[in-house]
């Protein structure tokens, strides 16, 4: 629930993210809930704003408990074959990519439309596929935030592959995700985790008016609530352009 987590969402963030472009937020990290990340993300999905998924280890070399670099991944296909830095990022901005800590994750529509490309709506074929070195739960795919599909989840190592059909509505997003269970050597996480960034429907950035509806007003009431943490914990300092930013956000989920 947005609700009960906001005081845990950076004062700046939503703001930013509802305002410009290229923003992107942390799903995979061991210092935060994926669940609870991943919910947000999802509320800014459904009102349009294509904020990238991301992930970040965030690990400290001069602790002792930390864990190892790499335990948070964000993977994204190249153009080419050749590996560089600014294709890679190319890549991340547009989506093409998915974020794990251990599970490997491929999903596809009709054989060819991939992660950050568009689907038309109707009535479309899907392949997921999912490799693990620790055992999951479940995989699901997700509409608009809504999980559609559920598929039991695999084992440690096991390789599997679902497929079928999905019917697409007239806006918004699909993606997968493969979540849960025991957490064991080689993750270094609360749970197992992997999310692929949306496939979007007729256009980056399209809605479906329920669901932008009711993100819209999670959202308003995110920002509101910010807003009042904002002035309390900067009681006594100019934060002017802040709440200015604030107000702009408002007025921009309400068209």
């Amino acid at each position: 629930n947005l609700s009960n987590n906001i005081s845990n969402i950076p004062i700046e963030f939503l703001p930013n993210a509802i305002l410009e472009k290229d923003v992107g937020l942390e799903l995979v990290c061991a210092w935060s809930d994926e669940f609870g990340t991943t919910n947000l993300w999802y509320r800014l999905l459904n009102i349009g704003k294509p904020v990238l998924a991301m992930a970040g280890t965030d690990m400290f070399v001069d602790f002792q408990r930390t864990p190892a670099i790499g335990s948070a991944r964000i993977y994204a296909k190249h153009k080419s074959k050749n590996v560089n830095w600014s294709d890679y990022i190319e890549s991340v901005k547009n989506g093409a990519s998915f974020v794990t800590n251990g599970p490997m994750i491929e999903f596809k529509l009709n054989k060819t439309i991939e992660h950050g490309d568009i689907i038309k709506s109707g009535e479309q074929q899907f392949t997921l596929k999912v490799f693990s070195s620790v055992p999951v739960d479940k995989v699901e795919i997700i509409i608009n935030g809504t999980s559609v599909k559920e598929f039991t989840g695999i084992k440690k190592g096991e390789n599997k592959t679902f497929s079928g059909l999905l019917d697409i509505p007239s806006g918004g997003w699909i993606a997968a995700r493969a979540t849960g269970g025991e957490t064991t050597w080689p993750s270094m996480d609360s749970y197992p985790f992997a999310h692929t960034s949306p496939i979007w429907i007729n256009f980056v950035g399209s809605t479906e008016p329920n669901a932008k509806r009711v993100a819209s007003e999670e959202l308003t009431f995110a920002i509101n609530e910010l807003k009042n943490i904002a002035q309390e914990t900067y009681k006594g300092e100019n934060i002017t352009a802040l709440l200015e930013q604030f107000e702009r956000a408002q007025d921009a989920l309400k068209n």
